[in-house]
């Protein structure tokens, strides 16, 4: 004959607990522990995400530090190797008729401003840079003076 336990509870056994093990949700005393440690998962996160974005706060301070002082020199760097260069006004004598007053091949660059122009007619002479493309020529669209002639 087979031998059988009595099946007694003991007087500590806590029923609550088996049924959290097994997964019953639907004890009352169950929700309440899984809410608990819900809160405590949550509090959990919640420092975690703080430090976290401590971290990641104080690095993006850190960035754009460096990105703003890194930029300023870029700038800098960037206009002055774009600063164009000083150019000097000199005389240019015209040679041409008043028709030829933008061909750049009918000036002559001469020492000082010529003596022989007069007048209110027609040109004689103007005063500009040469021209950085052909340096034996005026840049006629950078006209300082011009002299006239009759």
């Amino acid at each position: 004959m087979p031998c059988t336990l009595p099946t007694t509870r003991l007087p500590n056994h806590r029923p609550h607990l088996d049924n959290a093990k097994r997964g019953n949700a639907e004890n009352p005393q169950n929700r309440v522990g899984t809410i608990t440690q819900l809160k405590f998962f949550v509090r959990f996160l919640a420092k975690t995400a703080v430090s976290t974005m401590k971290s990641i706060k104080g690095s993006m301070i850190a960035l754009a530090f460096v990105l703003g002082i890194g930029g300023a020199f870029a700038t800098n760097a960037h206009h002055a190797a774009h600063k164009p260069a000083k150019t000097t006004d000199v005389w240019w004598q015209f040679n041409g008729t008043q028709a030829q007053i933008s061909d750049g091949t009918k000036y002559t660059q001469v020492a000082g401003e010529p003596a022989g122009c007069s007048g209110s007619n027609n040109r004689c002479a103007i005063l500009a840079p040469a021209n950085p493309l052909h340096t034996n020529q005026p840049d006629l669209s950078a006209i300082d003076q011009e002299d006239l002639k009759n």
